[in-house]
C-alpha cells in the first residue's frame, strides 16, 4: 500500500481500478531535405489548420455530452490556436532563426509558457496548461499524428495520467470513469471543471512517474483531502468506506438547506449571493439556492479573446448570464485588468508593482471608449434581467465622478439610437482600499450600494501580499485594522440608505459572525461552499452577546 499527497481539486471518495492515460509525445522532430522557411511555415500554417477541425470537432462532441458551457473551453483553445502574438512568435523562429516548423512551435510554446509562470494568479498560470495542449495537437499534425478517442475499458476505472487534457476526457465514455488523479492540473483548469461537472474526484499534484504503474491497480482516491492510495488494504476500504458515508450524510444535511431562507437563529435575513468567474458555474449556484450572482468578474470572459471584444458580443455574453438566472440578481464588476489579471490587448508596459500600479478602474478610465462600450452592453443586458454592475479599485470621489460621467453617456447614446435598455440598472462601488473604506460617506452619494472586497482590503491595509505563501499567517481577514474599515463602511451606507454586501475569502466562521454582527446585508461565496456558508450563518446567534466594535 503506497500513498501520495496531492491537491484536491474536486470532492468525493471512490475506489476500483486504475487506468492509465499514456500519450505518445510528439517531437520537434524536422523533415529531409535542405531547409526551406517559406516551405515550414505553409507546414505551420497547415497544421494549425487541422489541429482547428479536430478541435471543431471535439467541441461538438462535448457539447452534446456535457453542454454548451463545457464545450466552450475547446472555443477556447481555438482561439488560443488564432492568438496572433503566439503565431508571430513561431513564425519568427522558423523565419529569423531558421527553425523546423516543429522547434519553431515548441519554443514560441516554451516563451509564453515562462510569461505564464511568471503571472501571480492562479487562474492565468494555468492557461499554460491549456497552452500546452494546443500545442502538442500542433506538434503532433506537424509528425502526422491525428488525434483520436481513448478507448476505456468495460468496467468503470479511476482515469490517471501525467497530464490528462480536457480533449481526452470529452472522447471518454462518462459512465466509466470513477475518478482522476494527475501529477498536473490545477483547481481552475479544465479538467477540473469537467470533474466537477461529471461529480467525480480529481487529485492533482501526484508527484510520481504515473506512466511506469501497471494497469488495473487498484487505487482509491480522497478528493477532498487530496490524497491517492495505491494498493490499499481491505481495512483502508472499510475505513475511507465509513468516512464516504459520513460525508455523504453531511451533504444530505447540508442539502436540505437549500430552499431554506439564509437567516440567524434569532432570526437576521443575510443574502447569500454566488461569487463566480465563469458561466458554467451558474447551474450548481442555482441548484445550491443562492440568492443570485454577488460579483461576476468579467475580466475572465476578456481573457478569451487575444483581441477586445465588441459590444455586441459583450451584450450577448452578459444577455445569456443574467438570462440564466432566471430573475435573481446578478452584478458584474466591470474589467479589473492589470496587475495579477493583464491582457495581451492592453499593453501597461513595465510596471515596477502592478498591484499598485495601472489596473482595474485607472485602466478603464485612462482609455474610456472601450469602457463606455462594456458600460452600453450591461445596459442593453439589464434589459432582460435583474443586472447590476460595479466598479473595482475605486480610492477617489474624483474617479466616480468620471465613472458615472461615462454611465451617463452610455445612457444617451442609447437612447439617441433607439436600443433597448434598462435606465434604473444600478451601479455600486467596491471598498477595497482603505482609502475608499475611509471616505465611504463621499463616495455614497456616488453608488447604489457598496460591494466590500475582503481580499484586496486586507491586502492593501495590512501591507500583505495575499498570493506570497510566506506571508500566510499576516494576512488576517479578522484583523481589528480592516474590521474597523469595514465597520465605518457599513455605517456611512447605513446613513446613506444603501445596502453592503461582502466579497472574498469568508471560511472562518469566527470572520463570518463578526460581519453579520457589523449588519452587512449580503455575503458571497464559491459555489461549491454556499450551502456551508448558508449553514454557518443559520448557525448564529446575533442576540447572545457578542463584540459590541471591531476588536480582536
Amino acid at each position: 500500500m503506497i500513498t501520495f499527497h496531492g491537491r484536491g481539486i474536486s470532492k468525493g471518495i471512490v475506489w476500483g481500478p486504475v487506468f492509465f492515460v499514456r500519450h505518445n509525445q510528439a517531437e520537434a522532430s524536422q523533415p529531409q531535405g535542405d531547409f526551406n522557411a517559406y516551405q515550414e511555415v505553409e507546414r505551420y500554417r497547415r497544421a494549425r489548420e487541422q489541429v482547428y477541425e479536430e478541435l471543431e470537432q471535439v467541441f461538438q462532441m462535448a457539447y452534446v455530452r456535457f453542454g454548451k458551457e463545457q464545450a466552450d473551453i475547446f472555443r477556447v483553445h481555438q482561439a488560443m490556436l488564432e492568438d496572433q502574438e503566439f503565431i508571430n512568435c513561431a513564425e519568427g523562429c522558423i523565419v529569423n532563426e531558421r527553425m523546423y516548423a516543429s522547434q519553431g512551435v515548441a519554443t514560441a510554446c516554451k516563451v509564453f509558457e515562462n510569461i505564464f509562470a511568471q503571472l501571480p494568479n492562479e487562474y492565468l498560470r494555468e492557461r499554460s496548461g491549456d497552452l500546452r495542449e494546443v500545442t502538442g495537437k500542433v506538434l503532433q499534425a506537424l509528425s502526422g499524428i491525428r488525434s483520436s478517442s481513448i478507448a476505456l475499458p468495460e468496467y468503470p476505472v479511476i482515469v490517471a495520467a501525467k497530464d490528462l487534457l480536457a480533449a481526452d476526457v470529452v472522447t471518454m465514455d462518462p459512465k466509466r470513469i470513477l475518478g482522476f488523479f494527475t501529477k498536473h492540473g490545477g483547481a481552475t483548469s479544465h479538467l477540473a471543471i469537467l470533474a466537477r461537472t461529471m461529480s467525480v474526484p480529481f487529485v492533482s499534484g501526484i508527484g510520481e512517474d504515473l506512466g511506469r504503474m501497471p494497469q488495473d491497480i487498484q487505487a482509491l482516491v480522497d478528493g477532498s483531502q487530496g490524497t491517492v492510495i495505491l494498493a490499499p488494504s481491505q481495512l483502508t476500504i472499510r475505513e475511507y468506506s465509513q468516512k464516504k458515508q459520513q460525508l455523504l450524510q453531511k451533504q444530505q444535511r447540508l442539502e436540505q438547506l437549500r430552499r431554506k431562507p439564509c437567516v440567524t437563529k434569532d432570526g437576521t435575513p443575510i443574502h447569500l449571493y454566488a461569487d463566480i468567474s465563469r458561466p458554467e458555474e451558474m447551474e450548481r449556484v442555482l441548484l445550491d439556492g443562492a440568492e443570485g450572482i454577488g460579483i461576476f468578474r468579467s475580466e475572465f470572459f476578456f481573457m478569451n479573446y487575444s483581441y477586445y471584444p465588441d459590444e455586441e458580443t459583450q451584450f450577448r455574453f452578459y444577455r445569456r448570464l443574467v438570462q440564466g438566472m432566471h430573475g435573481r440578481r446578478v452584478v458584474v464588476r466591470t474589467l479589473d485588468a492589470g496587475a495579477d489579471k493583464p491582457l495581451s490587448y492592453l499593453p501597461l508596459g513595465e510596471q515596477p508593482n502592478p498591484a499598485l500600479g495601472m489596473r482595474a478602474v485607472r485602466l478603464s478610465l485612462r482609455d474610456p471608449q472601450p469602457f463606455v462600450q462594456q458600460l452600453r452592453a450591461l445596459l442593453r443586458a439589464g434589459a432582460y434581467g435583474n443586472l447590476s454592475a460595479m466598479v473595482p479599485m475605486v480610492i477617489s470621489v474624483g474617479e466616480m465622478k468620471q465613472v458615472r460621467g461615462l454611465w451617463e453617456r452610455a445612457k444617451r447614446e442609447l437612447e439617441q439610437e433607439g436600443q433597448l435598455y434598462e435606465e434604473q440598472m444600478e451601479l455600486g462601488v467596491m471598498i477595497e482600499t482603505p482609502a475608499a473604506a475611509m471616505t465611504a460617506d463621499l463616495l455614497a452619494p456616488y453608488a447604489d450600494f457598496f460591494s466590500i472586497g475582503m481580499n484586496d482590503l486586507t491586502q492593501y491595509t495590512l501591507a500583505v501580499d495575499r498570493t506570497n505563501p510566506e506571508l500566510a499567517q499576516a494576512y488576517q481577514p479578522s484583523h481589528p485594522a480592516v474590521l474597523r474599515l469595514i465597520e465605518s463602511c457599513v455605517e456611512q451606507a447605513r446613513r446613506a440608505n444603501i445596502p453592503v454586501q461582502v466579497c472574498g475569502t469568508l471560511s472562518q466562521k469566527v470572520l463570518v459572525e463578526k460581519l453579520a454582527r457589523l449588519k452587512v446585508d449580503a455575503i458571497t461565496a464559491p459555489p461549491g461552499e454556499l450551502l456551508e456558508r448558508k449553514a454557518l450563518i443559520r448557525s448564529l446567534d446575533l442576540s447572545e452577546p457578542g463584540f459590541a466594535k471591531a476588536q480582536p
